[in-house]
């Protein structure tokens, strides 16, 4: 048989199967296979003919007799496929505030993180002065030579000065976006707390404290009117 006629063999006994009202079975017909054979999947008939005798038998033999849901459904094409549901976006990465409830610049949120760096020298700083007075109090023999007054006093100094490098707020006056040209951050966009406090104007700290009240929907007055 060539390769065309088994084409259309296998359709034709496809529609033939479809039209069968029972359900019954299914005709099989394929090259080398055998018109005296049961035309099963496993036996199949030779020719499109001998399909179509049998299955004008099997429509014969099953007149009458009840369609089941199970035979149906077997007959019935698969559902079709539904789409995955596309996977949820994750969520936008959460707002870095500075001290004074001010957004921090993208570009400066890794500095911004480094303050636990600082904070873990501030802590051994405090340690060790806890440490120095310890001894002090106890009269400490190991601690016989050291000038408690002049370690202490220099180790308060090292506090003060390195928590300057702890940053506090966004600079007010380049906003972070060109801190290499600005004088009061010193380049790097962000003020320690001291800094704040000491050298920027009431202006500035005014126009902070407002957005913050607008961000926040709080009122209140400001901390420069707190203090008068």
């Amino acid at each position: 048989m060539k390769p065309h006629a088994h084409i259309a063999s296998v359709v034709l006994a496809a529609l033939l199967v479809s039209r069968a009202p029972a359900f019954a079975g299914e005709i099989y017909v394929a090259p080398g296979g055998s018109d005296a054979g049961p035309g099963t999947a496993a036996k199949p008939f030779a020719t499109v003919e001998r399909a179509q005798v049998a299955e004008r038998a099997m429509r014969k033999a099953n007149a009458g007799k009840p369609v089941t849901a199970a035979a149906i459904k077997q007959h019935l094409p698969p559902p079709p496929m539904q789409p995955k549901a596309a996977a949820p976006l994750p969520p936008p990465p959460a707002e870095v505030l500075d001290g004074t409830g001010w957004p921090v610049p993208t570009q400066l949120i890794p500095l911004w993180k480094r303050m636990d760096e600082v904070q873990e020298m501030l802590t051994i700083l405090s340690r060790v002065k806890g440490a120095l007075r310890s001894a002090q109090d106890q009269k400490d023999l190991l601690f016989a030579e050291v000038n408690y007054s002049s370690a202490l006093s220099q180790l308060d100094q090292a506090w003060v000065d390195i928590k300057t490098a702890k940053p506090f707020a966004v600079c007010p006056a380049c906003q972070g976006q060109v801190a290499d040209r600005c004088t009061l951050c010193k380049g790097r966009g962000l003020l320690s707390e001291h800094r704040w406090n000491t050298c920027v104007t009431r202006e500035d700290k005014e126009f902070r404290f407002k957005a913050k009240a607008a961000r926040t929907g709080a009122g209140g007055p400001s901390p420069q009117e707190t203090k008068n």
